[in-house]
């Protein structure tokens, strides 16, 4: 299976539970297990990381409310998934470049969540909206596990308070280590993860 098929279906494993809740007992779900990869994480305790879904961050609750209050304050220049470097507003509209920002709270919650075929973004978007309620939104499922998890580790990084435990490891720097698996992101931590979801919004590979 090719690493972007592993990607996707990584992707859509973390989507599988629509509601946010306290992970105490369980790696977070951040997309470090792919769906093919059916382990149990054998090093680190898990316990005290927080992270919300797509239908966490867009809902009206607990993270929703975090959401609406933070987001100017975490994310000054906004939120991009797809390429890093050129950004949404560049006149770089071509592949390898694809990018989509969101510059408010509402305009993530109009985007998310997202779901339907994983895909390239196929283009640049600013506040792109979601066209027919949780599915086709710009990188569909891909795009919208992307941006799910990049505010997860955004405000984890900007608050270490973000999971009620300051003295946690940062999220992004978590390492997925399936010793009974073969998975290509064995090794990898979760930043690099995201930056190879990113790449493949970006249609660069």
């Amino acid at each position: 299976m090719s690493l972007w098929n592993r990607l996707i279906r990584w992707s859509e494993w973390i989507g599988r539970e629509s509601q946010p809740r306290r992970r105490s007992h369980q790696a977070p779900r951040l997309g470090v297990l792919a769906l093919e990869d059916r382990v149990t994480p054998s090093t680190g305790d898990c316990t005290g990381f927080l992270t919300y879904s797509q239908g966490g961050w867009s809902g009206s609750g607990t993270p929703g409310q975090f959401l609406d209050n933070n987001f100017a304050s975490v994310f000054t220049n906004g939120i991009q998934i797809g390429d890093q470097t050129a950004g949404a507003d560049s006149s770089n509209n071509t592949a390898g470049n694809w990018a989509a920002k969101f510059t408010t709270a509402s305009a993530v919650k109009a985007y998310l969540p997202n779901g339907g075929g994983s895909s390239t973004l196929g283009g640049d978007f600013t506040n792109p909206p979601n066209p027919s309620g949780p599915v086709n939104g710009p990188g569909k499922t891909l795009g919208g596990q992307t941006l799910t998890m990049m505010l997860n580790v955004g405000f984890d990084a900007a608050n270490p308070n973000f999971d009620g435990n300051s003295g946690n490891d940062a999220l992004g720097s978590l390492i997925y280590n399936a010793t009974d698996s073969t998975s290509v992101f064995n090794g990898k931590t979760v930043n690099q993860i995201i930056g190879y979801a990113n790449s493949y919004l970006s249609g660069a590979d």
